[in-house]
């Protein structure tokens, strides 16, 4: 039968069956493409894992990010920044890539005398 002409309770029913078939065409989706994280294991809430996740997914809920390459209050202790922060420190330390504004710019001189030799 057209739409046009319908009743409201069969244009309500079709409206229905097209919400539960288009749902469950979502729900099919869903299942195929993230297969494996829904069967991944589960972390118990309670465990040192879990409470860590719940560390996460709060920071990523509060981040704050850099204003004209300014960061605020929250976004300098936000656990994400701070861990990355940590991490760009421990890696500076480990190579060497810590240097004084003097040695970076002999560096870049040197970069391009170098270069300019080739």
């Amino acid at each position: 039968m057209p739409i046009g002409k319908c009743t409201k309770e069969q244009l309500e029913q079709l409206i229905e069956q097209e919400k539960a078939s288009e749902l469950k065409l979502v729900l099919e989706k869903l299942k195929q493409n993230h297969a494996g994280s829904l069967n991944a294991p589960k972390i118990a809430a309670k465990s040192a894992e879990g409470i860590q996740a719940a560390k996460y997914i709060e920071a990523i809920k509060k981040y704050e990010g850099l204003m004209f390459g300014i960061g605020g209050k929250e976004y300098r202790e936000n656990l994400l920044e701070v861990e990355a922060y940590a991490f760009g420190d421990k890696m500076g330390e480990m190579f060497g890539t810590f240097q004084t504004i003097p040695s970076k710019i002999s560096d870049i001189f040197r970069v391009i005398l170098n270069s300019s030799k080739k």
